[in-house]
């Protein structure tokens, strides 16, 4: 536990160099044993937004709410993990074997430091605003801003890694096949379900 949490140290200082610079972006995914660290605890964040979504009734489909109490958080990593295998899916019909694999690949697995980040102010923010005794409707909406923040961030992230190695069409149909759709189809689904 406690190699855990100096892992958790050692790359937050990375992660915060990211919301400045997107070039730390491309660095994390280069650096092996710092990619293995962000998408460990990538991986515990999805689990953590989860929970704090079903806790906050945060864009979660309703037919969710049928199902045991048990069941629930499974069903809502499941949603999340249905959501990342279709970006996932996009990204292998449309990208294929590129040239610009590298590029790429930091552009797509960039959104992981954000999910990392989001979840550590959602965490402390949330975490305040229960001790402070806010209503549930406030911190609905502090969810949802942070949450929007968080994905803003990524997309700009994206866009400039993309950007930096492509010209402006490539960058723009990559980021509406593998961001904004997938996104897109979410969102209506949440809505719809």
């Amino acid at each position: 536990v406690l190699v855990n949490i100096r892992n958790l140290i050692n790359i937050m200082p990375v992660l915060f160099n990211c919301l400045t610079f997107w070039k730390e972006n491309v660095y994390i995914q280069d650096n092996i044993s710092q990619m293995r660290i962000r998408n460990y605890y990538s991986a515990i964040s999805v689990a953590v937004i989860a929970l704090l979504a079903l806790r906050y009734d945060f864009g979660v489909p309703s037919f969710i709410y049928g199902l045991d109490a048990e069941l629930r958080p499974i069903a809502v990593i499941g949603v999340i993990m249905i959501y990342l295998g279709v970006r996932e899916l996009a990204s292998y019909i449309t990208l294929g074997r590129h040239e610009r694999r590298s590029i790429f690949n930091a552009a797509k697995y960039c959104v992981r430091n954000y999910i990392i980040l989001g979840c550590v102010l959602l965490l402390v923010s949330l975490g305040i605003l229960s001790f402070l005794g806010v209503s549930e409707s406030v911190i609905k909406i502090v969810f949802y801003v942070e949450i929007g923040l968080s994905y803003f961030i990524a997309l700009v992230r994206k866009t400039q890694i993309l950007a930096s190695k492509c010209s402006p069409f490539i960058t723009f149909l990559y980021i509406c096949a593998l961001e904004i759709v997938p996104t897109g189809l979410l969102l209506a689904a949440v809505a719809v379900l």
